[in-house]
């Protein structure tokens, strides 16, 4: 039998490559017996700003992790039945960091059971109340001929380029993204969640939208910023062992 899928979704402006490679993360899930799949969000490493034949209330980003997630299902129930085992998948396990954590609560909500268990990087108490107008900066900076003035939008504007994304189609993304999850909708995320965030992030607190999921642990990291989430050895050790239990 392979080995079980977990889906790992990317930060804004990022890759798969960055945020998932070459931190370690595949070669720790790969030790813990996990098969890690990536998912793009839109407008990132080519992906389109839609998925085709793939949509969701939630959003493009969330309708691509859902549609990543029917591949893994699929991929496991034709392992089910080889193995002459039988039964429906009970899900996949996923982890998501920053914009790639709020892409894949969003698609845990709208179909809460395409997950066995998801872990949330780099988010906070933000995503139930999100503030649209916080992001037409780091828009307006993206679509600018040059690299801007302002540190936040200028630390954005690196990573984009740095990473090989097209700075147009990531602002697109941003400008039409959904930035946050309906609070009414996280009592139905079911499965266990946990979420991990440094203490330095701007994203913390955290304790709201930990008490609005049924199932779910907040694990702080001393003197972790956002950036350096997923490069904290913490983040590793809980992250694998949650993920593969």
């Amino acid at each position: 039998m392979s080995a079980t899928s977990v889906l790992l979704v990317h930060g804004l402006g990022s890759t798969f490559e960055n945020n998932w490679v070459r931190p370690g993360w595949v070669d720790v899930l790969e030790a813990e017996g996990l098969a890690p799949r990536p998912v793009r969000l839109p407008g990132h490493g080519g992906a389109p700003l839609e998925t085709p034949g793939a949509a969701s209330p939630a959003g493009a980003a969330a309708a691509a992790v859902l549609a990543a997630a029917d591949d893994a299902a699929g991929d496991a129930a034709g392992d089910a039945a080889d193995d002459a085992a039988g039964g429906k998948p009970d899900g996949v396990a996923a982890a998501g960091f920053s914009a790639g954590a709020v892409a894949l609560l969003a698609a845990a909500a709208a179909a809460p059971d395409h997950f066995s268990r998801i872990a949330l990087l780099g988010i906070g108490d933000h995503v139930l109340a999100p503030a649209p107008e916080s992001v037409r900066p780091l828009v307006a900076a993206l679509r600018g001929p040059a690299e801007p003035e302002a540190v936040r939008e200028r630390t954005f504007w690196r990573l984009v380029e740095r990473s090989g994304n097209d700075r147009l189609r990531v602002a697109d993304f941003l400008e039409s993204a959904a930035l946050g999850v309906d609070p009414a909708l996280l009592g139905g995320v079911r499965c266990p969640v946990l979420v991990v965030v440094g203490d330095r992030d701007e994203a913390m607190p955290a304790d709201r939208l930990v008490a609005a999921l049924p199932d779910a642990r907040l694990r702080v990291l001393p003197g972790v910023d956002h950036f350096a989430t997923v490069s904290a050895l913490a983040a590793f050790d809980v992250v694998a062992h949650f993920l593969a239990a």
